[in-house]
């Protein structure tokens, strides 16, 4: 075929409407073209090709168009041959088609729709590969969401066992204050009864002791009665020296370092700083208690 400037024409309007329809299409070589104008392949997920011949004639085209179409078929190794013309073809043409299966078309049938139209397919895939990437966007929102739920209830579990730590240390603390507090009470108690036995020991002791000695005092003659109530008297002032070296039992460690008072909510002992005064709160029950040290 003689590429004149009006087939050239043609030709890309051709081309044109191929590609409108979905089709990648390009040209063959401008001699020696083996009987195809235009090499037409879809761009499904199965690609098909097409020798075109383009005969912009005046008159109907012949059968030669349809044996040059077949050539460039077993030629380009395509799936389909056509010849696409304004002008119609004669039946000769017809009947060879027909019976070697090219496709004979004008150029008004190249419209949306036809048979030859892969843009519906091309705008399905495009369709399916937007779906595709909401539905991974999505699922990637998921995963987030699910590892930053789980984040937060690792860090929530983190905290709750660091407060259920910090409440156990607390309340040990709080524990082994009352403790030592109630343990220096019964110190005290001890010693006081202790301090009052001594006492009355040493009061009965000292009496006798002294009216011996006033007695020995003024009858001189009586030794032995002398000697007796030195004895008593060394009693005595042993018992009253052992009442006065008798230790009071020590304060428990922490109330070293301030005064200790009971909560007013659970009676747990507190330990509140010298030279305070407002309230302090108890680390177990929550309990505010008013404080003057």
């Amino acid at each position: 075929m003689a590429h004149d400037q009006t087939g050239l024409a043609f030709e890309e309007d051709v081309a044109r409407r191929f590609r409108s329809l979905g089709w990648s299409v390009r040209p063959t070589a401008r001699t020696g073209d083996f009987g195809a104008d235009l090499i037409a392949t879809s761009e499904s997920e199965t690609p098909e090709t097409i020798a075109i011949q383009c005969k912009d004639y005046a008159s109907p085209v012949g059968i030669e168009a349809v044996q040059e179409v077949l050539l460039a078929k077993v030629y380009y190794t395509a799936n389909a041959a056509a010849v696409v013309a304004p002008n119609g073809f004669t039946p000769n043409a017809r009947h060879a088609a027909k019976r070697a299966r090219v496709g004979l078309i004008h150029p008004d049938e190249l419209v949306s729709g036809c048979t030859l139209d892969r843009s519906a397919e091309q705008r399905q895939r495009e369709a399916a590969a937007a779906e595709a990437r909401k539905r991974a966007e999505a699922r990637e929102r998921e995963a987030e969401e699910a590892r930053r739920k789980a984040s937060a209830e690792a860090q929530r579990k983190e905290d709750e066992r660091r407060r259920s730590a910090e409440e156990q240390r607390k309340r040990a603390s709080a524990e082994a204050l009352s403790r030592s507090w109630r343990q220096y009470d019964t110190d005290v108690k001890r010693f006081h009864r202790l301090a009052a036995t001594r006492g009355r020991i040493a009061t009965l002791v000292s009496t006798p002791a002294i009216v011996l000695a006033a007695t020995a005092f003024m009858l001189p003659r009586h030794a032995a009665l002398l000697i007796d109530s030195l004895i008593f008297l060394a009693a005595a002032a042993l018992g009253l020296v052992g009442q006065l070296r008798a230790k009071a039992p020590e304060l428990p460690a922490p109330s070293r370092r301030g005064a200790l008072i009971p909560c007013n909510g659970c009676s747990t002992t507190l330990r509140v700083d010298y030279g305070r005064e407002g309230t302090v709160q108890c680390p177990l029950c929550g309990a505010r208690t008013p404080a003057r040290t």
